[in-house]
């Protein structure tokens, strides 16, 4: 067989007589080389074609490429991967070729179409092909493995090599795996690391099996060598990477804890502070809810006691200014018991009432102290005024009183008047009240406790109540400033026009028998006289046994009932009534008089049998009229 650089020089010389295009220059050029290279190549210098200049040399040249590779020592990239996948097949078709002549093998096409194929496949794969055997002249390995293994190329291809150029710690590990194959009789297989005194450490995969030869007492290893540095390289990155996840995993896990223990902490700590503010304010409001219990107790105490003194001071005729003055005070009691229960919420007390005798008497009150300070009072009520309205008689004093006041201190000079009419789109009650001059400004703020701005030019007037009872009564305010100097408030309150025969008579409540329970010795007096001077004959008790006693013995046209008794409560005396078939007052009127006035608090007195409600304090007309409403009705 020619070697390479003979069988090149031959085929390009043949060309060259036919084309001058094959010139060794030439040739050198179209693949890539030096001409000096390509004559050391056809001289048959030990010099070497890379596997790519072979194939290109071959199209050149018009021959085949395997051919090319197999008389330049190399196997095509194909061929490479048929030899991994069927080693001992290869070594048995190289073996049964070692006996043929040269002639025989070259002129065997398909022999070296497969040879070419085979030198591919080493290349491409990066994996070679050895056997080795007793004798070092039949041993051999594709041209890969020096390569493979970062060796010498003329290195003689047998087991030491191969131990040589690994690391010296895994020579040992090389070597037990092979005692233990061969022992077994069976196949090796290690991943190893080349010895690499500089540069990057190589790793190989080694593949081998033991045969014996035939008619020989000698033993042939035969097998498959793999470059796997890049894989093992990756493999050792994604390590490192993954290495680095979980330490950072744990550093960020180990962050978080901290920070998941500092919020816990946080948490719980706010939670106990949270507690403790609850705790607190549970604290404050029961205290405030005893306060506010006081104070609205001797805010219906005084109340009472007013009411009382002015039904005296009526009864006796005695000094109408004392009488008027007892008035003022009502009025301020009654606007210290609505301001501690505004947060809650008002109700309004509505009866029938005289507007007219309302504004009179309130108009009356202010007069002294009006001309004492030289302002003069005047008043203007419309012809077509009723005689009689529905609506809250003692919120309509409250809110008249307040303004007054605020005008008797906010009046320098001049005068204030008073008008009052009614108006037909809103069927309401029109006041005005006007004033030339004033000292501080006049503001909605002012109307209402605990102004937005902060501070207010009347944080302790009684204005300030006048907002939450227009509000309550569905009515309205509005401010005017005329000349920025005086001042005009216009107030609409919405009112109902009563029923004449509603209208209490005196004559008709003569002979009824009323049954009063009250505990409080001063109300309960204050309550029976006036009915008795009212015509009505009374029975009076001063807790719920006794009226329980009373009631079974005695039919009454109505019970006035107090809610708060020493013993049992009002709403347990008239459940127990209303529930005995035996009563003679099971179906007599049954109304509560007590200071509890919520919206809720009258829907447990209707639950509990109650035919009527009046909230203390109340005015004597509004205790008589609910009365006469109940009697005539029974």
């Amino acid at each position: 067989m020619k070697n390479f650089g003979e069988y090149i020089r031959s085929k390009r010389s043949k060309l060259q007589e036919k084309d001058k295009s094959f010139s060794q220059r030439q040739v050198s050029l179209r693949i890539g080389i030096e001409p000096s290279y390509l004559s050391k190549i056809e001289r048959g210098l030990p010099v070497a074609l890379s596997e790519e200049k072979i194939v290109a040399l071959a199209e050149v040249l018009g021959e085949d490429s395997d051919y090319l590779l197999a008389l330049g020592g190399k196997i095509s990239g194909d061929v490479q991967e048929i030899i991994k996948k069927r080693a001992m097949l290869f070594s048995r078709l190289v073996r049964g070729m070692k006996d043929l002549p040269d002639e025989a093998i070259e002129e065997n096409n398909e022999f070296k179409q497969v040879q070419g194929q085979l030198h591919r496949l080493h290349d491409l794969a990066s994996i070679s092909a050895f056997q080795f055997c007793a004798d070092t002249e039949k041993s051999y390995w594709t041209r890969q493995a020096p390569s493979i293994l970062r060796i010498d190329q003329d290195t003689t291809p047998c087991m030491d090599s191969i131990i040589q150029a690994l690391d010296p710690v895994e020579r040992q590990r090389f070597h037990e795996a092979r005692e233990l194959a061969l022992k077994n009789t069976e196949a090796f297989h290690c991943e190893l690391k080349l010895a690499s005194p500089r540069g990057t450490p190589g790793y190989i995969q080694i593949w081998g099996y033991f045969e014996a030869d035939e008619g020989l007492d000698e033993t042939s290893v035969l097998g498959i060598i793999q470059d796997t540095t890049e894989i093992v390289q990756l493999r050792n990155e994604i390590q490192a990477a993954n290495d680095s996840l979980q330490t950072t995993f744990n550093e960020q896990g180990l962050k978080l804890s901290t920070a998941i223990e500092k919020l816990t902490a946080e948490i719980n700590s706010r939670r106990e502070l949270e507690i403790q503010l609850k705790k607190m304010n549970e604290e404050i409001t029961e205290q405030a809810n005893v306060q506010n219990s006081f104070f609205k107790d001797r805010a219906y105490s005084l109340r009472s006691l007013m009411n009382k003194f002015i039904s005296e001071q009526s009864v006796a005729g005695t000094n109408k200014s004392h009488a008027l003055n007892i008035n003022r005070i009502s009025s301020k009691i009654n606007d210290m018991g609505d301001f501690l229960a505004s947060k809650q919420g008002l109700s309004p007390e509505e009866g029938s009432f005289n507007p007219n005798e309302v504004l009179t008497t309130t108009f009356t009150e202010f007069e002294a102290d009006f001309k004492l300070n030289k302002i003069n009072l005047s008043s203007f009520t419309a012809p077509d005024l009723p005689d009689f309205v529905v609506s809250d008689k003692r919120r309509l004093e409250q809110v008249l009183t307040a303004l007054l006041e605020m005008f008797l201190l906010n009046t320098p000079w001049g005068y204030v008047h008073i008008s009052a009419s009614i108006e037909p789109e809103s069927n309401s009650l029109a006041l005005s009240m006007a004033s030339p001059s004033k000292n501080k400004p006049v503001e909605m703020d002012s109307f209402y406790p605990g102004s937005p701005s902060g501070v207010s030019a009347y944080e302790s007037s009684p204005a300030q109540l006048v907002g939450p009872l227009l509000d309550m009564l569905n009515g309205t305010i509005s401010i005017d400033n005329p000349m920025n100097v005086g001042v005009l408030i216009n107030i609409l309150i919405p009112i109902k026009i009563a029923d004449p025969q509603r209208v209490p008579e005196e004559k008709e409540t003569l002979g009824k028998n009323i049954l009063v329970v009250e505990d409080d010795k001063h109300s309960l007096l204050y309550i029976s006289k006036v009915l008795e001077n009212r015509g009505y004959e009374v029975t009076s008790t001063a807790n719920g046994e006794e009226a329980l006693k009373e009631s079974s013995s005695k039919e009454f046209e109505a019970i006035l009932l107090d809610i708060q008794l020493p013993d049992i409560n009002g709403i347990q005396v008239s459940d127990t009534i209303r529930r005995n078939p035996d009563s003679p007052n099971q179906k007599t009127p049954i109304i509560a008089v007590t200071a509890h006035a919520t919206p809720a608090d009258r829907e447990r007195y209707a639950t509990a049998g109650f035919d009527g409600f009046i909230p203390k304090p109340f005015e004597i007309d509004a205790l008589t009229e609910e009365l006469t409403k109940h009697i005539k009705t029974n």
